[in-house]
């Protein structure tokens, strides 16, 4: 159980936030600025990415860890009966959350006596975020239907039997991003610039060898384009890039069929990590001179750690986008424009 002290403290479920939530615990230990700090470390139902958080979480001192699960709607109650003395007792100056549609975070968070409170970056949703989101006192999405929603009236009654409320937002939440952002009155905007990861980069010395990266992406299981499109896309890399050494880094998501039909039809070397490939190319002792990409967070952040290495990004064509991704997925180009090389497929 977590001491009374006054905490930082970071609420995170994958990989990726987990690396943002170093990054944070390492500004705030600068210039003496950091309280004791707290993870709360939650694992999903998927086990790559379970095991990739366990392996991060070691990658920097925390005071305090609470592992949590929630693989089914029933560890919402589990989760809450298991921290229900810590959350009345527990203070923060600061509360770092990863993601920003998890109710279970928000709830979390404004049940804890804090004074700010911070999202971190999941993948580059952030700046539609701001736009859409952060400006409002209550956004629409946590309390549409609420009146007769059955999950959320079971959820409150519960919550006030443990002497705790069904609080999703109270105050202003403030950013810790690697997006270059407008601040709302009063809200503050922290960059992140991967310094911790930098000094690691630094450090390692890798050499360049001739070698192209191809970073997958989970585009087919989350409905945005179909798998014929997808693999039609890599017949082109193929194309391009056939005298190469092309290696193919899946996503957690990516099922064991796809990346079989991968290797199988393009003969491409599948190269699993058990890292995030941010800290696996940190941890490398050599380094590709091309990536190449759908739209990924991987770019900008390897463009931050590698700046010397050539990132191509796929622009995916309009007309194989799935309706409902399609605007949003083209309007997050203009995240990537000015750090890669976007090119038409």
């Amino acid at each position: 159980m977590p001491s009374k002290e006054a905490f930082d403290i970071f609420i995170v479920e994958s990989p990726l936030q987990l690396l943002n939530a170093i990054e944070a615990n390492n500004y705030l230990s600068k210039g003496g600025k950091q309280k004791r700090t707290l993870l709360i470390l939650c694992y999903s139902l998927n086990e790559k990415g379970n095991d990739q958080l366990k392996l991060l979480k070691g990658l920097i001192k925390w005071d305090e860890i609470i592992e949590v699960t929630y693989k089914s709607k029933f560890d919402f109650f589990k989760i809450f009966f298991s921290l229900r003395n810590d959350i009345k007792t527990l203070t923060a100056r600061n509360i770092f959350i990863g993601e920003f549609r998890a109710p279970w975070m928000h709830v979390l968070s404004e049940n804890i006596l804090h004074e700010e409170k911070f999202l971190l970056d999941d993948g580059a949703g952030t700046p539609a975020r701001q736009e859409n989101d952060l400006n409002l006192e209550i956004p629409s999405m946590f309390y549409e239907g609420e009146g007769n929603n059955l999950n959320v009236i079971v959820k409150k009654v519960y919550l006030k039997l443990l002497g705790l409320k069904y609080l999703q937002w109270k105050n202003q939440i403030n950013l810790f991003t690697v997006f270059d952002l407008e601040a709302y009155d009063g809200q503050k905007i922290v960059r992140n610039n991967y310094e911790y990861l930098r000094k690691s980069c630094e450090k390692t010395g890798q050499k360049t060898i001739n070698e192209v990266a191809f970073i997958g992406t989970a585009l087919v299981e989350a409905g945005i384009v179909s798998n014929s499109y997808y693999l039609c896309c890599l017949e082109k890399v193929a194309s391009l890039y056939g005298g190469y050494n092309v290696v193919y880094i899946p996503h957690r998501r990516e099922s064991n069929d796809k990346l079989n039909e991968i290797h199988d039809r393009f003969g491409y070397e599948i190269r699993h990590f058990n890292y995030l490939i941010e800290y696996e190319f940190i941890i490398s002792s050599t380094l590709p001179y091309k990536i190449i990409c759908f739209p990924t967070m991987a770019a900008i952040t390897l463009n931050r750690l590698f700046p010397s290495i050539e990132i191509e990004m796929i622009k995916l064509a309009s007309q194989n986008i799935k309706e409902k991704y399609r605007k949003g997925t083209l309007k997050n180009y203009a995240l990537y424009k000015d750090i890669v090389n976007i090119v038409d497929f």
